[in-house]
């Protein structure tokens, strides 16, 4: 047993050996944080035409590690690093390392899940959202993320299932509760409506988040596709309605002189009855009643339609009115399309005919602006030009039956 003076010695020692660990590991970890600060500041620079130095941001976190190794900061930064440059899967690598640390990290948890969605890997994506919504439950973005997810994951020109769809309207619904501003939430309600062929809703959200947000370009083009698919739905359901009622006719008495066969006592009171009931010129009340009643349901509906279509227009008109006039083959195709299909289905030819012929031509010299860098490359050529040449053939039989009618 050593000297009772030695052991006090070597206590004494061994605690001034412990605190200098201590102070050396509390500046490491100081010189860690600054080094963090100094990528943060790289990669988030201020002023308006900054730029972020990627160069830089990675020999300050490489010092960063340097100095202390076992940061969920300098982890995180690193997937920031690695993200900007749009390297997701290391991203999420680096991400993973500090939620090892620091498992309660909102931030991260938020930027990995937006990682996992880049790549469509949407079921880790939901889970980070979910944990997000677990560890903060106001957290508006999160519920909107998942309920995005969600809708993302679907198969593009299909419904959603039952439980796909209740989930995102819960979703999206508890964001907009959360944060009314929340106009992102808002118009992710238009489209799960939308893809739902809830288009009445659709637009009701869609405008939501126009009121919140006028210069929200994405809930304005998807308000004008949902009312200008709704105005058309409307128009071909008219013309099945008109073109079935005559084929109806034979059907209907067919079945009329079957039942009296079936029944004469009966049908003769009926008749009797009906007899009474007729108005001049041959027609019973009733029937004239379903005629009017049918007359004002046209109208209604013909001004449903008139309405839809200048509201899709309007929306329409206002994207491509951003770009100079100058420029109008570098503008969104898709959009001129839309406005010339408004003014086919409103009939007013000389428009259609502009806005069908613009879209044509911007398609022709689309691949020469994409070359010389003036314009990214048409998404879906293929599918777009075969709805141009439907809507030009529309168009072809518009003029003709104006010229004849003439």
């Amino acid at each position: 047993m050593p000297p009772k003076g030695q052991s006090k010695s070597s206590a004494k020692a061994q605690k001034a050996k412990a605190k200098k660990e201590r102070l050396l590991l509390e500046a490491r970890m100081r010189e860690c944080q600054e080094k963090c600060a100094e990528a943060r500041g790289y990669l988030e620079p201020t002023g308006r035409s900054a730029e972020p130095n990627f160069t830089k941001a990675k020999t300050a976190l490489d010092a960063a590690f340097e100095a202390y190794d076992a940061s969920s900061l300098a982890f995180f930064m690193l997937g920031q690093w690695n993200r900007m440059q749009g390297m997701y899967r290391e991203a999420i690598e680096s991400y993973s390392h500090a939620l090892d640390m620091e498992p309660t990290n909102v931030q991260v948890l938020e930027w990995r899940g937006n990682c996992y969605q880049t790549l469509h890997d949407y079921v880790h994506a939901i889970e980070d959202n979910t944990s997000i919504v677990s560890l903060d439950p106001e957290n508006d973005h999160a519920y909107n993320m998942r309920g995005l997810c969600v809708l993302q994951r679907s198969i593009s020109g299909l419904r959603l299932r039952s439980v796909d769809f209740e989930s995102c309207v819960r979703d999206f619904s508890t964001a907009v509760r959360l944060n009314e501003a929340n106009y992102y939430a808002m118009a992710n309600l238009g489209k799960v409506y939308e893809v739902q062929g809830h288009l009445e809703k659709a637009i009701e959200w869609y405008g939501k988040a126009l009121d919140s947000s006028e210069r929200y370009a994405y809930a304005r083009f998807r308000r004008g596709c949902a009312a200008l698919r709704m105005a058309e739905r409307l128009l071909l359901r008219r013309e099945e309605e008109e073109g079935c009622s005559d084929s109806d006719v034979p059907d209907a008495v067919a079945g009329t002189a079957k039942a009296w066969h079936d029944n004469s006592i009966k049908h003769m009171v009926e008749a009797t009855s009906l007899a009474n009931s007729r108005v001049p010129g041959g027609a019973t009340r009733e029937a004239v009643k379903t005629e009017v009643r049918q007359e004002m349901e046209q109208e209604e509906e013909a001004q449903t339609v008139a309405r839809l279509l200048k509201l899709a227009d309007s929306d329409f008109t206002l994207l491509l009115d951003r770009s100079p006039e100058a420029e109008k083959l570098t503008a969104d195709p898709t959009v001129v399309l839309n406005i010339g299909i408004c003014a086919l289905l409103s009939k007013n030819i000389n428009k259609a005919e502009e806005y069908l012929n613009l879209a044509q031509d911007i398609v022709v010299k689309r691949q020469d602006l994409v070359e010389d860098g003036d314009t990214p490359p048409l998404k879906h050529s293929d599918a777009f030009n075969s709805v141009l040449t439907i809507r030009l053939e529309e168009l072809q039989k518009l003029k003709d039956m104006a010229r004849s009618s003439t």
